[in-house]
């Protein structure tokens, strides 16, 4: 600790600090546009000066460290005529466009001009325009703003790990752009519009639709993947059309996914809300007085539902004759003790693991946000990093292993003398599992315990594909079977998304009564459905989420539901009291109830049974062991049901895809 002084009062401060960061933990405001807390120290907008004494000349407060019985001015005379100066020459060739610009309203220019700037101007000169640059559909420049603060520069080098921007020529021909015009490449790639504070960097999607006083916000939930990152959505009226991240430094920091971002498609509460759509809630509702029909129901879910849903879905299971299946089996053992053997994000930054190996999985698609985390501690300490999946750009140093299950079973064994004796060198190894190596016939509950027995202290995440997937393995449904099909009269399909297995599935139904639960109506839903019932959307209830790390948090209820819009919990709860006698009185009925709430302490915890042999389907144990591993996704952006039908979502898919392509161009 050293002693300083500021604006006339004395500190005792760490000597390791720089004299912005003082000057934000004391609490003084100090103007700064190149400044930021994620990204190495540029120093080249000089708005933050401050004058030390014994110096002949204001100094940048954002590259000084602190040194001992040092004496610092942030509002002397010399301070707020350099400031003036400054804001003067940046405004110099800066477009008078604020009427037009979607950074206005949240534009850093315009607080600092106003508050440190000057009403007069000794320059009078003609202002120079400089060439949008293209980086992505999703993605808008207008660099005739910029101000050349080298944020985007910096997060494409330090975070994304994409050197897609730097600076051209010199003096007052400056400017940022790319040498050669191609696509921004990254997952991350929207988060340069956060950090860009005038607004040469925009989205696309946001442009001209409204003003940052005009929003309502709201915190929820990412449920693109399965990390769970912490976002704001800013709506008008009906309509989401802005989504933030906001600040969770135990899970996505500042940062959040591309999906996240821009897959935002008019979500409303009243898509398929109609006076029409009445009847049949009411004809649903009354079936159920007839104790008979529950044996006759099969009610359809996946790893997108919520976890309350899940909860009274298993509880009108055990309650009643009702089936509850899945398009596909848990992979999960119904011992609920390994469901709390994953690490935490957060234990990545606080430990120094010397070892990753990565089974199975495409960081850079399955959870970009881990990826990113992962890079940042790679390149820190020099981790060794080996991977068994198909090749990917990662963006840090790693060792691509294009072998099989076989393999991966060999060295838990010890028998390859090469992977086997980094585990036993390295006390705390990472080690992250993605969910296709699930799919080819590796237990998930016997593969965990064998590594746990083998590696006590070892790091291990299991990326999950959707959002809820951990708390949908907890519950361990079972899946679909022929004799279901055959037994049941009534198909229930709550929140499904079309795709290939569940159209061959219900194509094939001869008489049978499918009714679809969805806020949205799909292709599939017209052509199997005989009655579509719209329920409300992520967006339209509080729900609760499990990530990765069996960290249960809830999203926020964004749009008040309208009459004819009704919520799948309200159903489901009708549906457990067996009480359907008036359709309008059910609310009033339900204002008492007591809604059972997720405690994941509350689990029991069994006796974890040692498992000295993995198990793989015995009908196809040669082709699952022997043919290469690869990931669970393939596309980053069309994994959304919502993003299927964006044209700019579909626009950056199809560029990357034809970058990716083998053959030569002409």
């Amino acid at each position: 600790m050293i002693k300083i002084e500021l604006n006339g009062i004395s500190y005792w401060v760490a000597n390791t600090l720089t004299t912005l960061e003082v000057c934000n933990y004391v609490g003084v405001c100090l103007p700064r546009f190149c400044y930021h807390e994620t990204l190495s120290i540029a120093g080249n907008c000089r708005m933050c000066l401050v004058e030390v004494v014994n110096s002949p000349k204001p100094l940048v407060a954002c590259a000084l460290p602190v040194v001992h019985n040092m004496q610092i001015f942030t509002a002397t005379p010399l301070v707020k005529k350099a400031q003036e100066n400054i804001i003067e020459v940046l405004l110099l060739n800066h477009p008078l466009d604020c009427p037009i610009c979607d950074q206005a309203g949240e534009c850093d220019l315009q607080d600092q001009a106003y508050a440190f700037g000057s009403n007069i101007s000794t320059f009078f000169l003609q202002k120079r325009s400089v060439e949008d640059k293209f980086c992505s559909p999703l993605i808008k420049t207008i660099m005739s703003r910029c101000i050349h603060c080298t944020r985007c520069i910096r997060f494409g080098s330090e975070i994304a790990g994409v050197d897609f921007l730097g600076t051209l020529n010199r003096g007052g021909s400056t400017e940022i752009g790319s040498y050669i015009q191609t696509l921004f490449k990254s997952e991350i790639s929207g988060n340069a519009i956060d950090l860009c504070p005038v607004g040469a960097i925009t989205s696309k999607k946001y442009a001209f639709t409204s003003r940052p006083w005009e929003l309502r916000t709201f915190e929820s939930l990412d449920l693109t993947d399965s990390l769970g990152s912490n976002i704001y959505i800013s709506y008008k009226g009906t309509e989401i059309l802005k989504i933030l991240p906001k600040v969770n430094l135990d899970l996505n920091d500042n940062l959040i996914t591309d999906k996240a971002r821009f897959a935002t498609k008019k979500v409303s509460y009243n898509n398929l809300s109609s006076s029409l759509y009445e009847k049949e809630w009411i004809s649903t509702l009354n079936s159920f007085k007839n104790k008979t029909i529950f044996s006759e129901v099969l009610i359809l879910i996946d790893d997108e539902l919520d976890l309350d849903s899940l909860v009274l879905l298993g509880k009108l299971e055990s309650a009643n004759k009702i089936k509850v299946r899945t398009l596909r089996k848990a992979p999960r053992n119904s011992n609920l003790s390994v469901s709390f053997l994953n690490a935490k994000v957060y234990e990545l930054q606080k430990k120094c693991p010397k070892f990753c190996l990565i089974l199975s999985s495409n960081l850079k698609i399955e959870s970009a946000i881990l990826n990113i985390k992962l890079r940042q501690k790679v390149l820190k300490e020099n981790i060794k990093t080996y991977l068994f999946a198909s090749k990917y750009e990662t963006g840090f140093p790693s060792f691509f292993f294009n072998l099989g299950i076989n393999f991966c079973l060999s060295f838990l064994e010890g028998k390859d003398k090469f992977i086997s004796k980094f585990l036993i060198l390295f006390s705390c190894p990472l080690i992250l599992i993605g969910n296709a190596l699930y799919q080819r016939g590796v237990s998930s509950y016997t593969f965990i315990q064998a590594l746990k027995k083998v590696m006590p202290s070892a790091l291990i995440f299991q990326i999950r594909k959707y959002s809820n997937t951990e708390s949908f393995n907890i519950l361990n449904f079972k899946k679909i079977s022929k004799l279901d099909l055959i037994l049941s009269k009534k198909i229930f399909c709550l929140n499904l998304k079309d795709s290939i297995g569940l159209a061959k599935l219900l194509n094939n139904l001869t008489e049978k009564k499918v009714t679809w639960f969805n806020s949205f109506c799909s292709k599939l839903s017209r052509e199997v459905s005989q009655t579509i019932l719209p329920i409300n959307s992520q967006f339209g209830e509080t729900s609760t989420f499990l990530n990765c790390e069996q960290r249960p948090q809830k999203s926020s209820k964004l749009f008040n539901s309208s009459n004819n819009v009704r919520s799948l919990k309200f159903f489901l709860k009708s549906v457990i009291l067996l009480d359907t006698v008036q359709y309008s009185s059910l609310p009033k009925r339900f204002k008492y109830l007591k809604v059972l709430s997720f405690k994941p302490w509350l689990f029991k915890r069994l006796e974890l049974t040692l498992i000295s042999k993995l198990v793989l389907k015995s009908f196809s144990k040669v082709c699952i062991s022997f043919y290469p591993i690869k990931a669970s996704l393939q596309d980053f952006y069309l994994t959304m049901g919502n993003a299927l039908d964006d044209k700019q979502i579909i626009q950056v898919s199809q560029r990357i895809r034809k970058e990716k392509t083998n053959f030569l161009r002409v």
